[in-house]
């Protein structure tokens, strides 16, 4: 190669790179959220306090996540097809927490389950945005449940708080809107066609969709073997973040993964910046109130500003962690590295 190309070659590379670092942090003005991610938020953060005050904060991961999901589903969608999603997305995000939980224990079956669960979370996008959503975080939360060993019963458990907090999110999304206008809630817009009806005609290893499902699964399997074998703390953070990594295409995939990283250091850093101005010895509700201050930023940025979005959720995961007993110290670094890893398995 002469000097010539390879100067040539070195500014394409240096084009490209730029590119994908301005798509990954390019905001969407009108898709930033403040108002409806506070209230939203507001719900998160009390049914934390509330497990805090009931003297359970171990069950604040279950209803926060719930309440979380559920704000996440159908949205920019009329509030008759809004609500449906939400419902279908909840339920879905449930049997996933629970059949988590009931792997946790088996290292190589939980490895095959989280392939099949990959796959058909990655392929049921070609039905839409609402079903690639509910996919999407059912994956994630999995994910999670399958790397925290649990019993039968608390995945039981776990799954059922999951169920309380997303209805109260539910209810207090859905409530006031029907209490302004009920025929528009009950309105349920066109007939969706029927899901297999949906699927069927990509059911061929040319299409894109279901591509992506085999290589999420082969990902997934990876990501989930590597937290077995390591025994990593939280060993679920390289699966999980994978699950939300992971795009159909290429180029999706590779500025997904940029503003990943650059949310997680950011998310860290505001994590130990909060906790520090908490104190030494914080106060519970001191948690509470900066899972509050995450789940906030994710909801307001989660659909216009992608790195913004995963500086938030870091910060109320970490919280939580804390909240739960492990210190930002033991979960802050390790954040970056998992990050960092999941990276490699995802454009690889």
């Amino acid at each position: 190669m002469t000097r010539l190309d390879v100067r040539g070659h070195l500014r394409h590379t240096l084009v490209g790179t730029g590119g994908v670092f301005r798509d990954s942090i390019a905001l969407d003005r009108g898709k930033v959220m403040v108002w409806q991610a506070v209230y939203r938020g507001a719900v998160v953060t009390g049914l934390v306090a509330g497990a805090i005050a009931l003297g359970v904060p171990e069950n604040a991961l279950g209803l926060g996540a719930g309440a979380l999901f559920v704000a996440l589903a159908g949205e920019f969608q009329p509030i008759g097809r809004r609500w449906r999603l939400m419902l279908w997305t909840l339920l879905w995000s449930m049997l996933g927490a629970y059949l988590g939980g009931l792997v946790s224990h088996y290292a190589l079956l939980g490895v095959a389950v989280a392939a099949v669960v990959a796959l058909v979370c990655g392929f049921v996008g070609v039905a839409g945005p609402g079903a690639g959503i509910a996919g999407l975080l059912t994956l994630v939360i999995f994910t999670v449940f399958c790397g925290i060993p649990e019993n039968p019963v608390d995945a039981l458990n776990t799954a059922l708080l999951m169920g309380l907090g997303g209805l109260v999110q539910f209810v207090a999304i859905v409530v006031p809107v029907m209490l302004r206008n009920r025929s528009v809630v009950l309105s349920g817009g066109e007939q969706p066609v029927p899901l297999l009806r949906r699927l069927r005609p990509h059911l061929r290893l040319d299409d894109l969709m279901l591509r992506h499902g085999i290589r999420l699964a082969v990902a997934i399997a990876i990501a989930t073997s590597l937290g077995e074998v390591s025994r990593l703390p939280n060993q679920y953070w390289i699966p999980m973040t994978v699950a939300w990594m992971s795009r159909p295409d290429a180029a999706g995939t590779v500025t997904r993964v940029t503003g990943r990283i650059i949310g997680t250091v950011l998310g860290v850093l505001l994590s130990i910046v909060l906790l520090d101005l908490a104190g030494r010895q914080p106060q519970p509700y001191a948690f509470a109130a900066i899972v509050g201050v995450g789940t906030v930023i994710a909801l307001v940025f989660i659909w216009a500003e992608y790195p913004l979005a995963v500086m938030g959720v870091t910060v109320l995961v970490i919280a939580l962690l804390a909240l739960l007993g492990e210190s930002a110290d033991q979960s802050a670094l390790p954040r970056v590295v998992d990050t960092l890893v999941a990276a490699v398995i995802t454009v690889a």
